[in-house]
């Protein structure tokens, strides 16, 4: 049923573009700083780069062309900060679009659609962290946290590295998760479509594959696989 309800959401996203009014940038770039309130998960929906930074307090600094400014939304809902254009116009910007994002507190960074998101430095937690892509984006993250889950529903990619006790990794279409420096005790890995997963277990790793993806794997521990299709299961030298 998850394959099923991608191209849905793609087609009402493509739907929800037409008509509206399209906002060119003027080429003239600037910072503006916003203070967004209580957050510690991050949502990007569009084409823009999200950089975030550890400190002590919670700060998004925006450099864009400025009348492009009013457009691009940074609200927080529940503990979620979301990044995202208005809904009723389309941006076609000039210059890239970078909203940085500094918080002392991070356990979950998403991507809908076709931007990015990378972190500065290690990013700890006392909590699991949950990294997520739902089509073209991308995630590049340091993570250090008792519990890892990524997933990827597209053709993004997640990249991530750093430490864990349980890693689980999910790719739906033809989008890859590159965790080999992510070091994990237990790590469940599972592929549908020709994605490919390079995972870390020092202890047990469990292998699913449905598709042409492959799952790659060091750190020496038990591994348990089940594959229906062309995909393999591969020890990286």
């Amino acid at each position: 049923m998850k394959r099923i309800l991608v191209l849905p959401f793609l087609l009402l996203l493509a739907h929800s573009c037409i008509n509206r009014e399209t906002v060119h940038g003027n080429g003239n770039e600037t910072t503006e700083s916003r203070n967004p309130g209580s957050f510690k998960r991050i949502q990007l929906m569009g084409s823009m780069d999200v950089e975030i930074k550890k400190g002590d307090e919670r700060s998004v600094e925006i450099n864009a062309e400025e009348n492009l400014l009013p457009y691009i939304e940074t609200k927080v809902e529940g503990d979620k900060l979301i990044v995202k254009f208005s809904d009723d116009v389309n941006i076609d910007a000039d210059k890239d679009i970078i909203v940085k994002v500094t918080t002392p507190a991070l356990t979950e960074a998403s991507v809908m659609g076709s931007g990015d998101i990378s972190g500065d430095g290690k990013f700890e937690s006392d909590d699991k962290i949950e990294i997520n892509v739902l089509g073209s984006g991308n995630v590049k993250m340091e993570l250090d946290a008792p519990a890892v889950e990524a997933k990827v529903t597209g053709s993004g990619d997640i990249d991530i590295a750093g430490n864990t006790k349980d890693a689980t990794y999910n790719t739906m279409g033809s989008g890859n998760i590159k965790a080999s420096d992510l070091k994990a005790e237990n790590t469940e890995a599972k592929t549908m479509g020709s994605g490919n997963i390079r995972a870390f277990a020092s202890v047990k790793l469990k292998a699913t594959i449905m598709g042409s993806g492959d799952i790659s794997y060091k750190g020496g521990g038990a591994v348990t696989s089940n594959v229906h299709g062309s995909g393999a299961v591969k020890t990286i030298e």
